[in-house]
This record gives C-alpha cells, structure tokens and sequence, in this order.
C-alpha cells in the first residue's frame, strides 16, 4: 500500500469493515486534520499525526473519498466539496442564530409574548434553536433544544409548507400526525389545508395542537439561496393571544420577512404584511 493516488473513476466502493463509533470519531478527526492543512496530507503524515495504522486509515480515507469529503491529489488528501459544504452549512446556522435572536427580542417586546426560532429536526420533529420567554407568570414554557411534532408545532407547519412538494407528501404519506386534541391538525385535508394556507399567506397557526389553550404563529424563514431553513413565530396563552390575533399575525410576518432579507433571501415572501392573502 503506497500514498500514491489512484484514478478517480477506479477507486472502489467504500467496505462495511471497520464501521461503528470508532471509525466516525476518525473520520471527524481526520477532517479535521485536513482542515489546517490546506495543502494536503500525504496517508504516512496523516497517520503519524493521528497515530494510527496506515492500513485502516487507507480505508477510512477510501470511504471520506466516496462520500465527497476529500480529494486525493497526487498522493495528497485535501478537503473535498463535502467537507466545505457541510462547513458552509453549519456556519449559515451559526449565522442564522445571531441574525434572528435580535428579532427574537424585539417580537417577544411587540407582541408581549413568548417569540421562537425553530428548525426541522428530522422528518417527524422541529427544534426549537432560540426563544425569548414572556415576561407573564402564565407562559407556555419551552427551552432551546426541546422539540415537538411538526404538525403540531406552527414553525414546523411554516418550514415545510415551503419545502418541496415531494417532502410535504412524504411527510402525509407517512401518517405519523397523531392526533392530540379535538384540534390537532392531524389527517392530510387537514395538513393539506395548511400548508395552502402557509403558501398564501406566510403564515402557520395552530390551535390546542397538542395542549388545550395554546395558541401560536409562526412565519417561515428564508437563506440567501431561498431555501426555507427555519420558522420564527409566537406562542402562548390563547386567552391573551386571541385578542390580538391580527396584530401578532402581522408582526411575526414581517420580523420573518425582514430576518430573511437579513440572511440575503431575494424571493418573493409569501402573503402580505396584514396575513392576507397576496
């Protein structure tokens, strides 16, 4: 086994020997390594500076490789287009999070509520990523990381309203809405419903979803290539919210405007200021 690079069109597909935690947490590291070595590691140096054998590293590499997350150039390991995109995207949400929570505060001042920035987890769950609490003793309380089912959650409604359409009627297909409330949106005239009404008006609701006298919205958050990454929105008691409902629908609309511009979206928002139909 020598440094020397093969041809890219021959390299085989990576094995399923040597898998499990350990090989991950190499794979981290040798990323990492790669990362402040702009230009290149040989596999003897890179093995040196991980202190392990040259032998399982090669296929650890074959497999980096595979995937798009390095580059072989004459015997030299380089960071590939995976690795930079994955940088790239965790570095958006790095971004997203100190661009939005100054909307946060401002949101949670306008409406006198608890305000929330969540994203899609996985294909059944949002997260919440940030929240400002209200300031009243009655609140609907949550903490960053907590996350809830997307159809009963308004930023997870907004998000994916937004997405393609092949991933709304995965998400319907799938039948894992259950049913929480008399109000939870739940069957797929239901999530169909909502999702058209995301599209022309910018803004998701949901009522009693999973717990009796809560009410929320939430508007959907664009990035700089129009993709829809996050939902930003107020939730809490719907005895002081539904008061105010038309307000608080036009304030989470245009925070979720503005913080996309901010982040340099340049579509089209859905709906209008007021929540009404464009």
């Amino acid at each position: 086994m020598t440094d020397a690079a093969l041809p890219e069109d021959t390299l085989p597909a990576p094995s399923e020997a040597g898998g499990g935690p350990r090989s991950a947490l190499r794979a981290l590291d040798a990323l990492k390594k790669l990362a402040v070595s702009p230009d290149g590691l040989t596999l003897a140096e890179l093995a040196k500076t991980m202190q392990v054998p040259k032998s399982s590293l090669h296929e650890l590499l074959r497999a980096l490789h595979h995937g798009g997350y390095i580059v072989n150039n004459r015997g030299q390991y380089q960071l590939g287009n995976g690795a930079i995109t994955l940088a790239n995207l965790l570095a958006g949400r790095d971004t997203l999070m100190a661009v939005a929570h100054p909307y946060l505060e401002a949101l949670s001042a306008a409406c006198d509520e608890t305000s929330a920035l969540s994203e899609l987890n996985d294909d059944r769950h949002v997260v919440y990523r940030d929240f400002v609490q209200s300031r009243h003793p009655l609140q609907f309380r949550m903490a960053t990381g907590q996350m809830a089912p997307i159809h009963c959650s308004s930023g997870g409604l907004a998000i994916l309203a937004m997405r393609p359409e092949e991933e709304r009627a995965a998400f319907i297909s799938a039948g894992n809405a259950e049913r929480y409330t008399k109000d939870t949106i739940c069957t797929p005239d239901e999530l169909e419903a909502a999702f058209a009404e995301v599209r022309a008006t910018g803004i998701a609701t949901t009522r009693n979803s999973m717990f009796e006298g809560v009410l929320a919205f939430a508007s959907p958050v664009f990035d700089a290539d129009g993709w829809p990454c996050a939902a930003i929105g107020v939730i809490g008691p719907s005895v002081r919210l539904a008061p105010n409902e038309a307000a608080i629908r036009a304030a989470v609309h245009d925070a979720a405007e503005r913080l996309s511009r901010d982040l340099g979206a340049r579509i089209a928002y859905p709906g209008a200021v007021d929540g009404s139909a464009a």
